[in-house]
């Protein structure tokens, strides 16, 4: 059958070290309402933004779509399930160059390129009906999964990827407990890479645009012979900083500077016996993320260190000391005073007086390296699949790989030449998968269905130096994760109308924090050199609880550790009414990881930790297509019961009357109940003319509000972070002749997002309003298709908003707002 489809388009832990041979060979071996409207028929929207953008007048739009959300190739209006599904041209179309930009497009997702509280503009925080999480610290698990060809991407660092030759990205909704397992009670976003095949073929393009933007891209595919097939891409992607810095010779922040590559090779040794591999990689050295400075509250504690207010903070480094006037916020006169911190330093959404610099000689040599306006990332990655269908009925498969995430970046708190806060973070991180998959038929294709065994296996090491008025601590750490688990789900035809789909999966997790948290230098805050800020231990014990009479260093040892042991189910009935309509009902389970905190201050005698988040979805939906075949309509109503949710708080330090100063401590604080609707739309209404649009609609509520939660001021009236109450998209596109030779695609799209918090606390400052955005492209391309031109604008008004926010420094208010208007052009040539 694989000959037939071929023109289809840290630190290493033990068990690491064992693969090492495998992954040497690997790696050498290989080196919706407002639309419908405009249509005859009056149809609402839909849940299909599955898109390919024509190049010429034709309805080939609404081709078949294929789909392998259940771990098998489908018809996408055949899966019984919520998915949005973007084509390689459908994000061409958009004007997409990496992942992140999907959440533009997509009903009731928010995907933000960078979390506010860190330094790298590549730690995605994700979020779908409204289950994520925007903490990408190494001791966190996301809350939704990522995936690579079937490979899960487990860091949020380095979660925004390059979109290199990708064949379709799947965004799917609710809890996928069953078949993708753990940290997917959101959904999971799965990009599938192009296959080599037997054509000779490639591509090469070349954009240029606003800030000096340069990007190239080229993709080749070289087929060796009739049983050997190779694919090879790359990007190199260059962008000046849009937060300018006001400091004479000071950084720029938010710029872009990356090398990106993939080689695919695909081998068929036999009729009935395929292997695939990749190896992938990504260079970044860009300038640090574009957090500014947006409020300030100068009678928080360390503010008033640093006036000399309160006055300890004795050894400054060189820093300057602060004039008298500094202390006396009642004077006027020190907000143009340069030696103090407050509101002068607020510059703008798109502006900072940041430096990502210090002269503390110990900040600058603990790491190897002096602390910089830097933010560098390295990402590679091999995998190996193989494919044996045994017989008509049985396919075995295999998915190895093995991933690797090397960081360096700093962070400026204070945006300012004085200090508040400075970070220089260290972030390396190991990953190895393996998953065998075993999938069936029976009773003559009545009966489909797919068992499966999985391994992940993580080692990550974080350092995190962190310099505050009066001293200097590291606030990191490493861990050793492990994960197990069985799976298996069948889908029974009773006849062509009826199908019942079950499912089931078991996981056994373990995961390991051992903290590395101790200060490094006391300038005058007092606190002695070696203090453990978080308890320090070499090592864990799982699987016991706490017992009176443990000694102090047992009990750090037994919260060191937490262990879960899961089973999720999944129910699905639906039926096909007519060949173009189907509804279905489903049930569905999943959870997220428990996590560690690690950034606090001042010390703690514990670990704080949350145990596993859990949730239950309940959920209804349609997918239908008509006007022969010109639109597509689908759509889905759903209820999640959210439970143990992992809310980020503000507790007081054990053994004292006062806050954490700086830090938010992830406790189970909360259960929700989310509410929702999906609709999207494709339509073709002429051969020329292309609609789509998509609604979102979500109701969160917190049903439950614990202690710890409701002592930091959160509330059932709260809102869930980055759960907007609406979201729409709308596109139109219409392909204009010119002359016989070429022609234009005028294409225009819209989104709306409604009102999102950007903390669990609902702070005001971190609050973005109701937002309207507004894209416009014009796509030219000639008869044969050798050439395409695109001139594009996103951001068409203008507008500024707010992406991420951060108050988690005791004082300082923290937010990283998107590019300004943006222009571009690229020129596109196919061989």
């Amino acid at each position: 059958m694989f000959r037939d489809d071929i023109g289809q388009s840290g630190q290493n832990s033990n068990f690491v070290h064992k693969q090492s041979k495998i992954l040497h060979a690997l790696k050498y071996g290989v080196a919706i309402s407002a639309l419908s409207m405009a249509l005859p028929m009056g149809a609402a929207h839909a849940q299909e933004a599955a898109s390919q953008e024509p190049s010429k007048a034709t309805n080939a739009f609404l081709d078949e779509i294929t789909v392998t959300a259940r771990k098998r190739e489908e018809n996408l209006q055949d899966t019984p399930i919520s998915i949005t599904a973007f084509s390689s041209a459908g994000i061409e179309a958009r004007g997409i160059s990496d992942i992140s930009e999907i959440g533009e497009f997509t009903p009731n997702l928010v995907f933000d390129n960078t979390a506010a509280i860190s330094g790298s503009s590549s730690s995605a925080a994700i979020y779908i009906r409204g289950i994520g999480q925007i903490d990408w610290a190494l001791a966190t698990d996301p809350g939704v999964g990522l995936y690579l060809d079937g490979v899960y991407i487990a860091r949020s660092v380095g979660g925004v990827m390059d979109m290199l030759d990708v064949e379709r990205v799947e965004v799917l909704k609710g809890p996928q407990g069953t078949l993708f397992g753990r940290n997917t009670i959101g959904g999971a976003i799965s990009i599938t890479t192009k296959k080599p095949h037997e054509e000779l073929e490639g591509y090469g393009e070349a954009t240029i645009g606003s800030d000096n933007r340069t990007d190239v891209r080229f993709g080749i595919n070289v087929p060796i012979s009739d049983t050997f097939m190779t694919n090879f891409s790359g990007s190199r992607k260059t962008r000046d900083g849009y937060v300018k810095n006001l400091l004479p010779g000071g950084p720029s922040l938010g710029g872009e500077d990356s090398w990106s590559g993939r080689a695919s090779f695909r081998i068929l040794p036999s009729d009935n016996f395929e292997i695939n591999i990749a190896v992938d990689g990504t260079r970044e050295r860009e300038d640090p993320a574009a957090n500014v400075l947006i409020g300030v509250d100068e009678n928080a504690f360390f503010p008033l260190v640093a006036n000399g207010a309160i006055p300890i903070f004795n050894d400054r480094h060189g820093l300057p000391m602060p004039s008298a006037v500094c202390a006396d916020t009642s004077n006027a006169a020190r907000l143009q005073d340069p030696t103090c911190w407050n509101a002068q330093w607020i510059a703008g959404p798109h502006a900072t007086y940041s430096t990502h610099t210090t002269p503390n000689e110990l900040v600058n040599t603990v790491l190897g390296r002096p602390m910089e306006p830097k933010s560098d990332l390295d990402i590679w990655g091999v995998s190996l699949g193989m494919d044996w269908d045994i017989n008509d009925d049985l396919t075995a498969k295999s998915i190895t790989a093995y991933r690797e995430v090397s960081g360096f970046w700093s962070r400026d708190v204070d945006h300012s030449p004085l200090l508040i806060l400075q970070a220089v973070n260290d972030f390396q991180q190991t990953q190895f998968t393996q998953e065998f998959q075993l999938l069936g038929s029976a009773a003559d294709g009545a009966l489909n269905w797919i068992a499966g065994l999985y391994y992940f296996q993580e080692d990550g090491t974080h350092l995190d130096i962190v310099e505050l008025p009066g001293s200097v601590f590291n606030s990191g750490g490493s861990v050793d994760n492990t994960s197990k688990a069985a799976f298996g789900q069948a889908t029974y035809d009773f006849n062509d109308k009826l199908s019942l789909t079950l499912g089931a999966r078991w996981t056994d997790d373990k995961k390991i924090f051992l903290p590395k948290s101790l200060v490094a230098q006391d300038n005058g805050l007092g606190i002695p050199v070696g203090t453990e800020v978080l308890p320090l231990v070499d090592s864990a014990i799982c699987g016991e609880a706490v017992a009176t009479g443990d000694s102090d260093a047992v009990v750090a040892q037994k919260n060191s550790c937490i262990t879960a042991k899961v089973f999720d189910v999944h129910a699905n009935l639906s039926y096909r009414w007519t060949d173009d309509f189907m509804t279905y009902a489903s049930y569905s389970e999943g959870y997220k990881g428990g996590t560690f905190t690690q950034r606090v201050f001042p010390a703690r005698p514990d670990v704080p930790s949350a145990r596993p988040e859990k949730v239950k979805a309940y959920e209804v939906g349609f997918k239908s297509s008509f006007m022969d075949n010109r639109v597509r309509l689908n759509g889905a109503a759903f209820l999640t019961d959210y439970t143990d949710m992992q809310v980020n708080v503000t507790e007081q330090t054990p053994g004292t009357t006062s806050d954490q100063d700086i830090g938010i401590i992830t406790r189970n604080a909360a259960a929700a109940e989310i509410k929702g609707v999906e609709l999207e739309l494709t339509a073709v209404p002429t051969d020329e003319l292309v609609i789509e649009a998509g609604l979102g609609y979500l109701d969160a509520q917190y049903t439950d509000i614990n202690a710890e939660a409701a002592s930091a001021g959160l509330t059932q009236d709260h809102l869930l972070v980055n759960t907007p109450e609406w979201s729409l998209n709308m596109a139109v596109g219409y392909t204009i002749a010119l002359g016989s030779d070429w022609t234009v695609t005028p294409r225009v799209d819209y989104s709306y997002t409604s009102k999102i918090a950007n903390d669990a606390k609902n702070t005001n400052l971190l609050i973005q309003p109701g937002l309207s955005l507004l894209n416009a492209a014009f796509i030219f391309e000639d008869e044969d298709s050798n050439w395409k031109v695109k001139l594009g604008v996103r951001n068409l008004t203008d507008q500024t908003y707010l992406v991420a926010g951060d108050n988690s420094t005791d004082g300082v208010f923290e937010g990283v707002y998107a590019r300004p208007r943006e222009w571009s052009i690229t020129v596109k040539r196919y061989f």
